[in-house]
């Protein structure tokens, strides 16, 4: 079974926020073995997202690699589009929802809701407002706070708050959660 894992960081918590970078990656839970290595997205500013104070603020207090691995300049930013384009790509690339192929997320009600609106921000002439089926989506933090609640499987991760890092590791967690349990792998399809 193969799973696309997304993070994103943004300038702002809620729906509208300003994604600033998206980071995937996926593989194949069974094998544990990954198809796409992790890749940073770097996106411009959209028009109608919101940034919040705060968050910015947030960020002003992080590490300086992840501060540079978010904000620096000397990266190319894309559209939304896009990144809705290169994410729908990677996502047929893995098999999409006829190979069963899932989107993970954590925690899912954080990312997905951004990616849509920003998606549909991005994209008013296409039906839909995302590269998958709303229904193929999962939810990571729901997973390991039930089958990992003292986070024992979880890999460290080298940089905080880097979208591609933070995909990485989250791979890597919900694969060590598959391998220690597998029978509950049939149920995630």
């Amino acid at each position: 079974m193969n799973a696309l894992m997304i993070d994103i960081e943004t300038l702002g918590l809620n729906p509208v926020s300003n994604v600033h970078q998206i980071g995937f990656c996926a593989a194949n839970l069974r094998t544990g073995n990954y198809i796409l290595l992790p890749t940073n997205i770097y996106v411009r500013p959209a028009a109608g997202t919101f940034t919040d104070f705060d968050t910015v603020c947030w960020w002003m207090q992080q590490s300086d690699a992840a501060r540079k691995a978010v904000f620096s300049p000397e990266v190319e930013r894309i559209t939304m589009a896009d990144a809705f384009m290169e994410l729908k790509n990677a996502y047929e690339f893995i098999g999409g929802k006829d190979g069963g192929a899932t989107v993970w997320a954590s925690p899912a009600m954080f990312d997905m809701p951004i990616l849509t609106f920003s998606f549909g921000q991005a994209r008013p002439d296409l039906r839909e407002s995302k590269p998958w089926p709303y229904y193929m989506e999962r939810d990571l933090m729901t997973l390991y706070k039930m089958l990992d609640p003292e986070k024992k499987l979880k890999p460290t991760n080298p940089v905080e708050h880097d979208a591609a890092s933070d995909a990485k590791a989250q791979m890597d967690h919900l694969i060590a959660i598959f391998q220690a349990n597998p029978q509950i792998l049939e149920g995630a399809k």
